[in-house]
């Protein structure tokens, strides 16, 4: 499934298949994805990978995203 990242600032979003996921930038070029407990498993399994393959620069955050926040 592709997606597409928008930086708006010291924001912006992720775009999975129309649906939006807000970003937030930390620190130091560290972005928290903000998810939901209605987050459809498709779309939390590419945030995953996401993150997987850059936990320096992503995590997830919220209801369904504190199980697999990536540390430093």
């Amino acid at each position: 499934m592709s997606f597409k990242i928008v930086h708006q600032g010291r924001g912006g979003y992720i775009e999975i298949a129309g649906r939006q996921y807000p970003i937030e930038h930390v620190a130091e070029g560290r972005f928290s994805i903000h998810v939901t407990a209605r987050t459809p498993a498709g779309d939390r399994a590419v945030l995953d990978e996401l993150v997987a393959a850059e936990p320096a620069k992503w995590a997830l955050t919220g209801a369904a995203g504190s199980r697999s926040r990536s540390r430093r």
